[in-house]
């Protein structure tokens, strides 16, 4: 039954593949490992109040399965940490199951990375942003979105707003994002950006960007990726 799941899935009948899911999980033929890794994602994509509920009690009852461990229990503190978090249900409890995903789950490494960036419910720490980010890359993911956050990062460090101890580095920057758009990533805007902060600090003079041709830096930035105009 588990292929018939997987075939709907693949076919993007997601609400047939949680039926069959639900159905396998009632006859006690569905273990703890596909569970983790397919129906539970589901039932949270899904974010109905009947599909939550489903979610949560899943969760618990895999967490208390002793027979769920490594990255298939990992797999079920990352679903389970982002709901809580996120949703606003319980802040404190799915920040500490993330934290417990990040042993082996990289999409864990970058929600956390999110969270000290952008500083939810704690205060903005990019050293502590990028320690993440860099434990997913360790983790061995090639997630684009890694290197987009890792530039933005970069970008906009050293501005004492944010209390970090990340000094700004254009250079650093430009090799993150030039990475992301090898994997699949559209960072021309971000480039575009970068271009005009380099000739406003190139001048040397306190002016707004407004100034610095966008047109040629538009231009500069997509020659660099190769990309058409």
């Amino acid at each position: 039954m588990i292929d018939d799941a997987l075939k709907l899935l693949k076919q993007d009948d997601k609400v047939g593949a949680i039926r069959l899911f639900s159905s396998m999980l009632k006859k006690n033929t569905l273990n703890p490992d596909e569970a983790a890794k397919y129906y539970l994602p589901l039932l949270f994509e899904r974010s109905d109040k009947q599909s939550l509920s489903m979610a949560v009690k899943l969760s618990d009852a895999l967490l208390k399965h002793t027979g769920v461990t490594g990255d298939c229990r990992d797999q079920v503190n990352f679903e389970y940490g982002s709901y809580l978090f996120f949703a606003h249900v319980d802040i404190d409890k799915g920040l500490s199951l993330l934290i417990e995903a990040s042993r082996s789950c990289s999409d864990a490494c970058v929600q956390l990375s999110k969270i000290y960036k952008n500083g939810l419910h704690c205060e903005v720490d990019y050293a502590e942003s990028l320690h993440w980010l860099d434990k997913a890359m360790e983790l061995g993911s090639i997630d684009p979105c890694i290197y987009v956050l890792k530039g933005d990062l970069f970008y906009s460090g050293g501005d004492s707003i944010f209390s970090t101890d990340i000094p700004r580095d254009l250079a650093k920057a430009e090799e993150c994002w030039i990475k992301a758009n090898e994997l699949g990533a559209d960072v021309t805007e971000r480039l575009v950006n970068l271009k005009l902060t380099e000739c406003v600090d190139l001048l040397g003079i306190d002016m707004d960007a407004s100034y610095v041709s966008l047109l040629e830096s538009i231009k500069l930035a997509k020659r660099y990726l190769n990309l058409k105009l």
